[in-house]
């Protein structure tokens, strides 16, 4: 919402964390971003807040094959015994996944700095820690941005992953995600 109470369309600004490094010898926190060649070096004392979420992205239905093949839907039905009858090929419901996104904002950067856990490399962040799974390997990001900047505002969604609780509920889009981080 706007100042005038009018729906606003705008998305903030934004940047995708394509690398992020923890300096273990100074608190300092290495990281590019996307369409930008250089590295930012970030003291812990520059992050401002901290954002997580999960968004929901739907996957494809089943097709109806009965209705596609209605000549072979009722020969199967009316020929085969009841008890060898296959299963009506209804379109099923789709199947909800969930990605987990991440966001950062510092101090004098205007863009909401974010990483996609399913397309974000775990390995430099974490070391020998990273294993081949997402969500464990985010667990472990979400504990040293925690550690690495206790000051920095924690959103609801960053605060469960922290606590290992039950997250809020998931957002429709990373826009909504953007949106969201905004208004907090």
């Amino acid at each position: 919402m706007d100042d005038k109470g009018q729906a606003s369309a705008t998305v903030p600004a934004h940047a995708r964390i394509t690398r992020l490094r923890f300096d273990e010898s100074k608190p300092v926190l290495h990281l590019t971003v996307e369409d930008i060649a250089d590295e930012y070096a970030i003291a812990a004392s520059q992050i401002k807040a901290l954002y997580a979420a999960r968004i929901r992205l739907e996957g494809p239905t089943k097709p109806d094959v009965a209705g596609k093949n209605i000549v072979g839907a009722i020969l199967t039905v009316s020929t085969w015994p009841r008890s060898l009858r296959p299963h009506t090929s209804i379109a099923t419901p789709p199947e909800e996944e969930l990605h987990f996104v991440l966001a950062l904002r510092v101090v004098d950067v205007v863009a909401l700095w974010y990483l996609v856990a399913d397309s974000f490399n775990f390995r430099e962040s974490l070391g020998d820690e990273a294993g081949l799974v997402t969500e464990p390997n985010l667990q472990a990001l979400v504990g040293k941005l925690a550690g690495f900047a206790p000051h920095a505002v924690q959103d609801a969604g960053f605060a469960a992953l922290v606590a290992h609780t039950r997250p809020p509920a998931p957002l429709s889009s990373l826009v909504e995600f953007f949106r969201a981080c905004v208004r907090n």
